[in-house]
């Protein structure tokens, strides 16, 4: 069994970071209201647990944290559960590079904010999950017996395909 980290690309740590930063200092601003008006206390203290507190553990909860692959599966761990996928399932890996990624939407998916994960669409691959943390690097793209497609982006791309292939 070996563990592969996910990669983070500099856009991605810049989207999170400053999203994080920005949600700090609106609960900062938040706190210091509710401390100097003390009648609002409860409405200020509701807007900043479902506003700010709430989204961010639960988008925590759901980021991709790393991909262990056994002798038979594929583990793609998140703090809140796993995503198996049978090796034997797999009927095509190979690397992608940032033009097949052009274009991509999300159609339910977290697009930087504690990494990309979710469900996309582009015209190249159509639909597919991703669950990883970048859109430019690293991107290996899995193909299953049943046509569905994931992205992840494993640091070391190579040995990663490499310990799926054998």
């Amino acid at each position: 069994m070996e563990t592969f980290d996910i990669h983070w690309d500099k856009v991605t740590l810049y989207t999170h970071n400053g999203l994080l930063l920005l949600l700090a200092c609106i609960g900062a601003l938040l706190i210091y209201i509710m401390i100097r008006n003390v009648d609002y206390f409860y409405i200020y203290l509701f807007f900043l647990l479902f506003s700010i507190v709430l989204p961010a553990v639960y988008a925590y909860t759901f980021a991709p944290k790393k991909y262990i692959v056994s002798e038979k599966t594929l583990i793609i761990t998140k703090v809140r559960g796993e995503h198996k996928i049978n090796i034997q399932d797999i009927k095509e890996i190979r690397r992608i590079n940032h033009a097949t990624m052009k274009k991509t939407i999300r159609t339910m998916a977290s697009g930087g904010y504690f990494g990309y994960y979710g469900s996309f669409k582009n015209k190249q691959l159509g639909d597919f999950k991703l669950y990883g943390a970048s859109l430019k690097e690293n991107m290996v793209l899995i193909i299953k017996n049943d046509g569905r497609k994931i992205v992840l982006t494993p640091k070391k791309p190579e040995i990663f395909i490499s310990k799926l292939t054998n």
